[in-house]
């Protein structure tokens, strides 16, 4: 690995993530004093889960256009002087790293590594707690949740520098997921919320004991602008709601006469009211069922550990991961870089 600068105690990073609907580009310079900054980031769309269960000529013409998307992240990580370039993917190449279309592609060889459930989760879990005034300072564990599309991740780790991961939960309940079951109840909130309920009682979760709780995801950020006092005209930004503490209680009240809207006046009014998280492009895309539907495992999960409140993160994955590459205390390179 490239070495840390001598003189500033830094070393640029630049970390491409292929997530289940997006590819996204991050070039940060990473320090001991100042943990990650980013300098540039990037994101352009892609469908990579949803084209996973389709024919093997739609999963090429996703992977193509996604090995698209990675050699123009990496050639703008290099006009940015990264002096360490990675490329990682999640769920969505999780789902089909095993398969001859996936091996025999260019995608493949552009790929360092599959990150299994534990790694993104411990990365989730040192990125999660960038939200949180002085992590290393605070004392005690702390219960990571990211919501993903195609999956959640549920991390318990002890604060400090480093954090450290104590144990993990993979979910099958990302928001893709949520939609699903969302439709096969008839679009019936409360009959939903059953439903996990009844999924989670049946994992057999492990008795974690967290003192603090962190939420990453669009779930969690869009929500929070909805609170947020701000300008009505004032675009979605999630970095604006990092930090911000969400009340179990409150979010809990407002789903549910969201649930009763919903329920009287159809979702067209919700998607009205959802819309200053919402861009032109976002609309009749479900985006406001993927928050409302978001919230119900968010809720059981906060209640199921008894947290009265969370705090909320615009962080992800790469910046973890970014951190933990550019202190050079990563085990990333040290085995297979190909392997799950």
């Amino acid at each position: 690995m490239a070495k840390m600068n001598a003189i500033h105690g830094k070393r640029r990073v630049g970390v491409i993530e292929i997530g289940s609907r997006a590819v996204r580009l991050l070039v940060a310079e990473v320090s001991e004093t100042v943990g990650v900054h980013p300098i540039t980031t990037g994101v352009e769309g892609c469908d990579l889960l949803e084209k996973s269960n389709q024919s093997p000529v739609a999963v090429r013409r996703e992977m193509t256009k996604v090995c698209e998307s990675v050699k123009h992240f990496r050639t703008r990580a290099q006009q940015h002087d990264a002096e360490e370039i990675v490329v990682v993917g999640t769920e969505a190449l999780r789902r089909i790293a095993e398969t001859d279309i996936y091996n025999t592609s260019q995608l493949a060889q552009n790929v360092d590594r599959i990150l299994d459930g534990r790694s993104e989760a411990m990365y989730s879990l040192i990125a999660g707690s960038f939200s949180l005034a002085r992590p290393d300072a605070l004392q005690g564990n702390c219960l990571l949740v990211d919501q993903g599309f195609g999956s959640m991740e549920i991390a318990y780790g002890a604060l400090g520098s480093p954090v450290k991961l104590l144990e993990y939960v993979s979910v099958d309940l990302g928001v893709r997921r949520l939609l699903h079951d969302l439709a096969s109840c008839g679009q019936d909130l409360n009959a939903l919320k059953r439903d996990v309920s009844d999924y989670f009682d049946g994992l057999n979760l492990p008795k974690f004991k967290p003192d603090h709780a962190v939420v990453l995801g669009s779930v969690a950020t869009k929500y929070a602008w909805l609170r947020l006092e701000r300008k009505e005209d004032e675009r979605y930004n999630p970095k604006r709601v990092d930090g911000e503490r969400i009340q179990t209680e409150t979010m809990e009240g407002d789903w549910a006469k969201i649930a009763q809207l919903a329920s009287k006046l159809g979702w067209a009014k919700i998607e009205e009211f959802m819309s200053p998280v919402m861009s032109p492009g976002d609309r009749g895309k479900d985006e406001e069922k993927r928050l409302v539907a978001g919230i119900v495992p968010l809720a059981y999960i906060m209640n199921r550990f008894e947290l009265e409140s969370f705090v909320v993160s615009a962080w992800g994955t790469r910046h973890g991961l970014a951190l933990d590459i550019g202190l050079g205390r990563s085990s990333f390179f040290d085995s297979d870089s190909r392997g799950v």
